[in-house]
């Protein structure tokens, strides 16, 4: 039997795929905020702030399993970086520059990886 046009019957409704991710991640995001426990008592971190369980997984991760957790940040940031500001014309000296404000925001944003640079490969 061919669909016809107007056709109601059968199908998920209009939204409903829409509705079902953005509850699954508000229950996801739910269980990231909560306290992470240790025993009773929420664990804290240096400065005696809660730790998220998110946080904590995330570090577990890091130190159980580097790999998993080096896939797990690479499934999620952009493949491919692209700066398009003229950078052909910059000097080697302003491409230093902004490589190490990078490498420093980056290691901001993560502070338990080690970021070096790689000498070229000729």
């Amino acid at each position: 039997m061919k669909f016809q046009p107007g056709n109601r019957l059968g199908g998920r409704p209009k939204g409903a795929r829409n509705r079902l991710a953005r509850k699954i991640l508000e229950d996801l995001m739910a269980v990231w905020d909560e306290p992470a426990m240790v025993g009773d008592r929420p664990l804290l971190d240096a400065e005696g702030n809660p730790v998220c369980r998110g946080i904590a997984a995330l570090r577990t991760l890091s130190k159980q399993d580097p790999a998993k957790y080096c896939a797990l940040y690479g499934g999620i940031v952009p493949k491919e970086l692209w700066i398009d500001q003229g950078i052909s014309t910059w000097s080697d000296e302003e491409l230093h520059d902004m490589l190490e404000t990078l490498r420093l925001e980056a290691k901001k944003q993560l502070p338990m990886l080690e970021l070096k640079a790689v000498p070229e490969c000729h």
